[in-house]
């Protein structure tokens, strides 16, 4: 009964699920039951909600000097972290600021772009 592409690390215990976009906007009961390989073998169940929130869209961003504004599509009272980086294939992307609480359904934060060349993306937070 678990969502497509879901499990439980065997060597850590730890759920992972990689949504993708058709789970927007759904809610989730997850039962996760495991069983160790003890004598006598043990186990524990634990049931939690998971609500999948749309991705954050990108949508306008406003350049003056050497910083830029960003907007994006929101969730009102939802955590959002804006990152930065020089390449799009570099593994560790760097946070810009705070994390911002959207206030209605977008929220932006600014950003200094002092590279020829700078990506951001956003991301949603806890």
């Amino acid at each position: 009964g678990a969502p497509p592409a879901a499990m439980v690390g065997p060597t850590n215990g730890i759920f992972t699920w990689l949504t993708g976009a058709d789970d927007a906007g759904t809610t989730n009961s997850i039962t996760v039951a495991v069983t160790d390989d003890g004598a006598p073998a043990l186990s524990a169940s634990r049931t939690f909600t998971a609500t999948v929130v749309s991705r954050p869209l990108i949508y306008s961003i406003e350049a003056t000097n050497s910083s830029v504004t960003l907007m994006w599509s929101a969730i009102d009272g939802q955590g959002y972290r804006l990152q930065t980086n020089a390449s799009l294939a570099a593994p560790v992307w760097g946070d810009v600021g705070g994390d911002v609480i959207a206030v209605g359904n977008s929220a932006s934060a600014p950003a200094a772009a002092d590279q020829a060349e700078t990506y951001f993306r956003v991301r949603v937070v806890p």
